[in-house]
C-alpha cells in the first residue's frame, strides 16, 4: 500500500453563496412527537459521541460568530451582507418543477420480511397516541417493500458547485432584518445571521428551546433489532435500527443501520461504527447496497475507549466473503482519504473512505471550517448518484446526524437554490428515520454555525489556470466603486474571525509570563501552545509559540515571535526538543524603532551557551536577500546516545515590518530553500518567526500551505486558508497589502511553469 500526498485535480467553480430571489419552498409532512427537556444529554447511546452536555451552556461553539451585541451585530450585517450578496452576478434558473425522484426510492428488503407487530415494539416504552401514527414520509407496498415518498423540488445541476445562490438586494435585506424572529417556516438566507445571533442570546436560550422540541428517544418500532439474536449487534442499548427504514441484509438480516432520504436521488445510510462482531455485516452491507463511499467521523480510540473497529486493512484481508485491499492513502491535516478495492465472487468494486480525524474527544469542533473543508472535498470527489452514502461515527446518531443534516442543508441551498433555511425541520426528518439523530445541543448549534459560515464566506477556491483572471476581477472596484474585491474579502475575514477568550490563553496571561510576550495582544492558546520540558528553576516554562497545521500535516509549523533577551534560551530549547530542522526568520535585526537581539553566535565554530545548550555556527551563505546558516546544537548534560541536533537557519532580509517584499520571486526562492532543507532532513516542525510572530509569519505560512495544495490539486483557496490560520492565531496576515501579496506571489509561482501540469509535487520523506 502506498501512502502518498493527494494528486487529484479538482476544478470546482468559485461561487460565493448569495441569497436567491426565487424561492422553492420546502414542505415536509410528518407528525412530531415532542418531549420537553429531552436530547440534552446522550444517555446510554454513546456518552462520547459528540458531547456529553449541551444544556444551556454556551460553550465553545459560540465562538464561531462572536456573541456581538447591539451595534456590533448591525455592523457585521451592514458590512458582510452588503459585501457578499451584491458582488456576485445573478444566475437564471428554470422555473419548471419536476419530481425529485422519477420513481419512488426503493429500499432493499428481504423478500420474506416478517410482519412487525407494532404493539410489541413499545412494550418497554409505551407510546403516546401521536407516536403510533405511521411514518408519513414512507409507504409500505403489499409485498412488504418500503418506499420513500416523492418530494417535489426544482431541477438541479449534477455538480454542487455549478450554481451559487442568487443575489438579494440590500433593501430587501434591511426589510427582512426589521421583522421578528418567528422562523417556524424557515429562515430567509438574508436573515440567517440575525437569526443565529438572536438564538445565541442568553446562553443559547433560543437554540436550546428549539432543540428540546425535537422528538426524543424511540418513536417508531424496532422489533427486529430487539430480538434476542440481534441485541448484541447494537453497540448501545438505547439505539437500535427502526424497522421501517432499516437496512436489511441477506441471510441473518439485521445490522444497526438505517436509510436516510436525501435530496434528489441520494440516500444516506446512517450506521453505527463496526465492532469486531459486526465488521463482516458492515462489509456485506457495503457490497449489497452497492456503496461507493464511506464517511467516517470517529477515531478508532478516543479517551482510551474503543469507538470503532478498524474495518480497513493496511494491506489486504478478507471480512467474511468480502476481500478488501487498501490501494492508496492520502493524508491531510484533518482527514484521511483511503482508496479501497473490494471483491467477491470474482467481481470488484472501488470504495473511497473519507475519514475525518479532527473531531475533538469532547464536544464539537470549536470552528466549523475544518468540517466544511472535509465535506467540500467529499462533494468535489463524489458525484450525486443513486448509491447510498454510508455515514458512521460510533453510535451512528450524533456526529453522523450532524454531518447528514449539514450536507442536506447545503445541498438544498446550493443545488436547489432554496431561499430559506430550516435546519430544525431537516433534523426532525432525520429523527423520523433513525433515533436521536443530532444528539446534543452543541451539535445542533454546530450545524447552524457551519451553514452560517457557508452563507457568509461562500466558496473561494480558484483553479490554477483561472488565478490571473480572478486577481483582475478582485482588483476592480465594487459596491458603487467604493471597495475593491480584495478589500471586500479582507474585511470579510476580519468580520468572521475573532480574538481568543482570556480563558483560552491562561498561561500566556499569567503575570510571570507577560514579560515573555513581545506583543501584549498576540499569544498562543492552551491547546496549541508549544510546551517545553521543565527544570528545577521553572516547572512549566512558557514560550510565545503556537503550532500551525499545514495542508497535509497537523502541527507542521511553529509560529513564534522574534526572541526577546529573556526568551533566547527558551527559543533554543524549543528548537532542540521539537527536533526542528529549519528556522525561517523574516525580520531584520533592526526595524523602524526596534532592535532585535541576535540569538546565535557571531563566529564560525565558536560555541555559545544558551541555558543547557551549546550552539555552534558551522556555515553561512548569502544569495540575494536570503542568508542560510547551519547550526549544531549540543546538550552536554544528556546521557543519551544522541546529544547533537543540526538545524538550518534561513533569514529573509527584504520584508519590511508593515509591508510586503518588493519581489515575488525572491519569496518563492525562500520557500524553495526551506523545502529543500526539509527534504534533506528528517521531518520536524518548521519554526517561522517575524517580529510579532503573526503578520509576516502568517503571510509566509499562507504561501507555503497554498503551494503545497496547488502541487497536489491544482487549486488554491487563499481566503479559506487564512481563515483557518486565524483560528490558530487571529492576527495572522495583518493588513490588506499582505493579503493581496498572497495572490500576487502565488500567480508568480503558477506562471513560472510552462504548463500547469509541470507544477512540482511536494516530496516529503
Amino acid at each position: 500500500m502506498d501512502v502518498i500526498k493527494t494528486d487529484n485535480k479538482l476544478s470546482p467553480t468559485k461561487d460565493s453563496l448569495t441569497p436567491p430571489t426565487n424561492m422553492a419552498e420546502v414542505t415536509t409532512e410528518g407528525t412530531t412527537t415532542k418531549q420537553s427537556g429531552g436530547g440534552k444529554g446522550s444517555s446510554d447511546d454513546d456518552p462520547d459521541d459528540g458531547s456529553s452536555g449541551g444544556g444551556s451552556s454556551g460553550g465553545s461553539s459560540t465562538a464561531i460568530i462572536g456573541a456581538a451585541a447591539g451595534g456590533a451585530v448591525l455592523l457585521i450585517i451592514l458590512v458582510i451582507f452588503i459585501i457578499i450578496f451584491i458582488r456576485r452576478r445573478r444566475r437564471e434558473n428554470k422555473s419548471s418543477d419536476t419530481h425529485l425522484y422519477e420513481k419512488p426510492v426503493k429500499y432493499k428488503t428481504s423478500k420474506n420480511k416478517e410482519t412487525v407487530n407494532e404493539e410489541q415494539t413499545h412494550q418497554n416504552n409505551p407510546p403516546s397516541s401521536d407516536e403510533r401514527d405511521e411514518n408519513p414520509n414512507v409507504f409500505t407496498a403489499p409485498s412488504g417493500d418500503v418506499y420513500a415518498k416523492p418530494i417535489k423540488k426544482k431541477p438541479t445541476p449534477d455538480s454542487e458547485y455549478q450554481n451559487g445562490l442568487q443575489n438579494d438586494t440590500y433593501a430587501n435585506m434591511q426589510a427582512d432584518i426589521s421583522a421578528g424572529v418567528d422562523e417556524s417556516d424557515g429562515v430567509k438566507i438574508s436573515r440567517f445571521l440575525f437569526y443565529v445571533e438572536e438564538m445565541k442570546k442568553n446562553k443559547n436560550f433560543g437554540f436550546e428551546k428549539e432543540f428540546n422540541e425535537l422528538p426524543v428517544g424511540q418513536t417508531h418500532p424496532w422489533v427486529v433489532g430487539r430480538r434476542a439474536e440481534n441485541v448484541n449487534k447494537n453497540k448501545y442499548k438505547n439505539n437500535a435500527a427502526y424497522d421501517h427504514s432499516r437496512v436489511v441484509l441477506s441471510g441473518e438480516d439485521y445490522i444497526n443501520a438505517n436509510f436516510i432520504q436525501g435530496i434528489k436521488s441520494e440516500v444516506y445510510i446512517a450506521a453505527q461504527g463496526p465492532v469486531e462482531e459486526t465488521v463482516n455485516d458492515f462489509w456485506q452491507m457495503i457490497w449489497e447496497q452497492d456503496c461507493t463511499c464511506i464517511i467516517a467521523l470517529t477515531n478508532l480510540v478516543e479517551l482510551g475507549k474503543v469507538k470503532c473497529f478498524k474495518y480497513w486493512p493496511d494491506g489486504e484481508t478478507s471480512f467474511g466473503e468480502i476481500h478488501v485491499k487498501t490501494v492508496k492513502t492520502e493524508l491531510f491535516a484533518d482527514y484521511v482519504l483511503r482508496y479501497l478495492d473490494i471483491k467477491k465472487d470474482g467481481r470488484g468494486k472501488k470504495i473511497i473512505q473519507y475519514h475525518f480525524i479532527s473531531w475533538p474527544d469532547h464536544g464539537v469542533p470549536k470552528y466549523p471550517t475544518k468540517l466544511l473543508a472535509f465535506r467540500h472535498r467529499f462533494r468535489a470527489l463524489h458525484t450525486v448518484s443513486a448509491q447510498p452514502i454510508v455515514v458512521h461515527c460510533s453510535a451512528g446518531i450524533g456526529r453522523t446526524g450532524t454531518f447528514i443534516a449539514l450536507d442536506m442543508t447545503l445541498l438544498r441551498l446550493i443545488q436547489l437554490n432554496e431561499q430559506t433555511i430550516n435546519i430544525n425541520e431537516t433534523i426532525n426528518e432525520l429523527r423520523n428515520q433513525r433515533v436521536n439523530m443530532v444528539q446534543t445541543l452543541e451539535q445542533y448549534i454546530l450545524v447552524h454555525n457551519a451553514v452560517l459560515e457557508t452563507v457568509l464566506c461562500g466558496f473561494t477556491e480558484i483553479v490554477a489556470e483561472n488565478l490571473k483572471t480572478e486577481i483582475e476581477r478582485l482588483e476592480q472596484k465594487e459596491l458603487n466603486k467604493s471597495f475593491t474585491g480584495f478589500e471586500i474579502e479582507f474585511n470579510k475575514l476580519s468580520s468572521v474571525c475573532h480574538p481568543f477568550a482570556p480563558e483560552e490563553c491562561m498561561a500566556a496571561l499569567l503575570q510571570k509570563n507577560k514579560s515573555k510576550n513581545r506583543d501584549s495582544k498576540i499569544y498562543p492558546t492552551e491547546n496549541l501552545r508549544v510546551y517545553l520540558s521543565g527544570s528545577k528553576e521553572e516547572e512549566d516554562p512558557y514560550i510565545n509559540a503556537t503550532y500551525v497545521h499545514s495542508y497535509t500535516q497537523a502541527r507542521a509549523y511553529i509560529a513564534t515571535q522574534a526572541p526577546l533577551p529573556n526568551t533566547i534560551n527558551d527559543f533554543w530549547q524549543m528548537v532542540f526538543e521539537k527536533k526542528t530542522v529549519v528556522v525561517v526568520m523574516l525580520n531584520n535585526m533592526s526595524e523602524e524603532k526596534t532592535i532585535y537581539p541576535q540569538y546565535w553566535p557571531d563566529n564560525f565554530n565558536e560555541e555559545q551557551k544558551y541555558g543547557d545548550l551549546f550552539v555552534k555556527m558551522v556555515s553561512a551563505e548569502t544569495r540575494g536577500p536570503i542568508i542560510s546558516r547551519k547550526f549544531v546544537i549540543t546538550n552536554k548534560n544528556l546521557k543519551a546516545a544522541v546529544t547533537e541536533h543540526v538545524v538550518r537557519h534561513v533569514q529573509f532580509t527584504d520584508w519590511p515590518e508593515h509591508g510586503v517584499p518588493g519581489n515575488h520571486s525572491d519569496v518563492m526562492d525562500l520557500l524553495d530553500s526551506v523545502e529543500e532543507a526539509q527534504q534533506r532532513s528528517a521531518n520536524g516542525a518548521v519554526i517561522v518567526h517575524c517580529s510579532n510572530g503573526a503578520h509576516r509569519t502568517g503571510t509566509y505560512l499562507t504561501l507555503a500551505i497554498q503551494r503545497e495544495r496547488l502541487s497536489s490539486e491544482h487549486v488554491i483557496d487563499i481566503f479559506r486558508c487564512i481563515k483557518m490560520l486565524r483560528e490558530q492565531r487571529p492576527q495572522f496576515v495583518g493588513n490588506l497589502d499582505q493579503y493581496k501579496f498572497c495572490y500576487d506571489a502565488m500567480l508568480t509561482f503558477v506562471e513560472s511553469f510552462t504548463t500547469y501540469d509541470n507544477i512540482p509535487k511536494v516530496q516529503k520523506e
